[in-house]
């Protein structure tokens, strides 16, 4: 079964949005911090993930949590129960906070178009990084799809290397043929079909201009 084709891969690009973590450093920093006062356990991937996709979750666990703990304080006064439960409000709101500031945010690009977003931002051994495999699959790899434009970028490939090779070979006798058109011009005549094919006057001439450079070397 025919697969696409990788043409290339973007190494500037894909460094450039990487890079952009740094910005999100302090308000990833906050966010963690904020989620670990609220004692309901260890910072994890795993609550990274759903603190980005659905943070509400965690909000009903912090609820609950302070519920059940003022439950069995045994407080029962309304007044009691809300001065108890003000420092676990007060971090509730923290982290709700946090959230909203790093869902809300974007880097600073400047002239680069794509930048860095949260879905790119895994946890993982301890530290915030970038998804270099998903940022580069998305932003900065160039695939050709199979059919008509692969059998083309495959042709033009081969014309590539031959005018490479030929370049190459130009160059051992001095000559100046940097310019493609010019390449084409000098070593190509059509024939009565009006398709190019290599012109044998010259040729033969660039052959025999070789032939006596590797002679006399």
């Amino acid at each position: 079964m025919e697969t696409k084709k990788l043409i290339k891969e973007d190494k500037n690009l894909l460094n450039a949005i990487s890079g952009d973590l740094g910005q999100f450093r302090p308000l990833l920093t906050e966010m963690r911090t904020a989620f670990e006062t609220l004692n309901l356990g260890a910072f994890s991937a795993e609550i990274f993930e759903v603190i980005k996709l659905n943070p509400r979750d965690i909000i009903q666990r912090s609820d609950a949590a302070t519920e059940a703990e003022l439950n069995q304080s045994g407080i029962k006064n309304a007044a009691l129960r809300k001065i108890a439960s003000e420092s676990a409000e007060n971090d509730l709101e923290r982290f709700k906070k946090a959230v909203s500031q790093l869902k809300s945010f974007t880097p600073k690009t400047y002239s680069r178009e794509v930048g860095l977003s949260l879905e790119f931002i895994n946890f993982d051994e301890e530290d915030f990084k970038a998804d270099r495999e998903a940022i580069a699959e998305k932003y900065a790899r160039y695939y050709l799809e199979p059919g008509k434009a692969t059998d083309l970028w495959l042709e033009l490939e081969t014309i590539a290397t031959g005018y490479n090779s030929i370049f190459e070979k130009l160059k051992k006798i001095g000559g100046n043929y940097q310019n493609t058109f010019a390449i084409l011009d000098y070593f190509y005549v059509r024939d009565e079909k009006g398709k190019l094919i290599p012109n044998i006057e010259t040729v033969s001439g660039i052959a025999y201009q070789l032939n006596k450079k590797k002679a006399t070397a």
